[in-house]
């Protein structure tokens, strides 16, 4: 089954959204980082050796920010959205990462899938159902 696993490794480039502003809504996003937002153009760079990751996401509207884990393994991180506990597991061919809200308990999850198109496809849900994908094209 490990042999079958993607390969998450480069640098992706952001190529499209779907659903990105209700997802922001959502989430409490004001109507000004909203509208910053959907312009914002951002590059994550993924390094991936077995099941250790490196995820470090620029061009944000805030700071870079960069997340270091172990499949199966909790880890603890801090972004705009407050402090999160997470971890992130194999789903079939996919990476999913549940990250529990420390204050209220509530959980976001994230699923990252290379598709046939090649293109890198980040499934984000926040709480109450509401969820956007974010599509990313490989550099060369």
């Amino acid at each position: 089954m490990a042999a079958s696993r993607i390969d998450l490794s480069g640098t992706w480039h952001l190529v499209d959204s779907e659903n990105w502003d209700e997802y922001l809504k959502a989430t409490g996003v004001n109507i000004v980082l909203r509208t910053a937002a959907k312009v914002a153009k951002p590059k994550v760079e993924i390094s991936q050796n077995g099941d250790d990751f490196a995820i470090k996401t620029v061009g944000l509207l805030w700071n870079a920010e960069e997340h270091k884990f172990k499949i199966g393994v909790r880890f603890e991180l801090e972004n705009i959205l407050g402090k999160f506990r997470a971890i992130s597991n194999w789903e079939g061919n996919a990476l999913k990462t549940t990250f529990t809200d420390v204050k209220n308990g509530k959980d976001y999850i994230n699923i990252r899938e290379i598709r046939q198109d090649g293109r890198m496809y980040l499934t984000i849900r926040e709480p109450t159902g509401v969820s956007a994908t974010r599509i990313f094209a490989k550099k060369p």
